[in-house]
């Protein structure tokens, strides 16, 4: 079966998350193919890594002033601010060769893929070798590299965080296109002020975006269009373009409703970490 490549409007932060996990549960169910979804946010948002407390991570009345949302995702890792990115997400059983023996093995290859769309830009990222340490869960999910993730310059430019459940994967990505994700720490709680001049610093001296290489602005339909030609000829895998199923329509309409924009899921306590 070809695999399907989605290139989605931007969307709201509950929206996003609802169509990935629709994916996921339509490939799981076996009722559609291995998917490859490129997007983007509007409104900007701020997503909460599932294991995270999200009382902690992020003030909702700061978020209200500056219009950003605020989701919960599926995957692991720490919070994000997504404005000026392109996000992909990819949905594949555990057994197909693309993801290889371990997740490890899909993060390198899905990082090898942007690695070769990024060159055709002259931009020239390279691959983090050491695994994140666990001590700084609390900071930003830019402010450190985990193994696998693209770095410029020995700054951080893609983060990625995945998600396993019944033979499954789940994987999530962001691009920076632009700078706007620095502006992460006057979002969360004030009484957070130590860890807000932590996450600054961290911030502006370990990541970079497109725009602050090239010193232009990239737009997502010129990386969008990159990525996805890079797809079909790195990976030696057959594409279809596509879209959503009628099935997984009435999945994102459920969980918009029920869950993803719902404090309840949003601002749930802090569980045991499962990526």
């Amino acid at each position: 079966m070809p695999w399907r490549l989605l290139i989605t409007p931007e969307g709201s932060a509950a929206y996003n998350m609802a169509v990935d996990e629709a994916l996921f549960n339509a490939c799981r169910r076996d009722l559609s193919p291995p998917t490859v979804r490129l997007y983007s946010w509007h409104p900007p948002a701020v997503s909460i890594g599932y294991s995270q407390d999200g009382a902690l991570e992020v003030d909702p009345d700061q978020c209200r002033k500056y219009g950003i949302h605020i989701v919960r995702r599926q995957t692991g890792g720490r919070s994000i601010l997504h404005d000026e990115e392109l996000t992909y997400s990819i949905v594949t059983p555990e057994n197909h060769p693309f993801a290889g023996s371990t997740g490890c093995e899909m993060y390198r290859q899905v990082s090898q893929i942007l690695i070769n769309a990024l060159q055709g830009l002259a931009v020239y990222g390279v691959m983090a070798e050491e695994r994140t340490s666990q001590e700084n869960m609390n900071g930003a999910c830019f402010s450190q590299a985990a193994r696998y993730e693209i770095t410029v310059l020995g700054r951080k430019l893609v983060g990625s965080a995945q998600r396993r459940a019944e033979r499954h994967i789940l994987q999530h990505g962001s691009v920076l296109l632009g700078p706007a994700h620095k502006r992460l720490p006057m979002l969360i709680p004030v009484k957070e002020h130590h860890r807000r001049a932590s996450m600054i610093q961290t911030l502006n001296t370990r990541t970079i975006s497109l725009s602050e290489i090239l010193g232009r602005v990239v737009h997502f339909d010129e990386l969008a269009e990159r990525v996805s030609e890079t797809f079909f000829s790195y990976a030696a895998l057959s594409f279809d373009s596509g879209y959503l199923s009628d099935d997984e329509c009435r999945d994102v309409d459920t969980l918009i409703r029920t869950k993803y924009s719902r404090p309840e899921w949003t601002f749930r306590r802090k569980m045991d970490h499962v990526e």
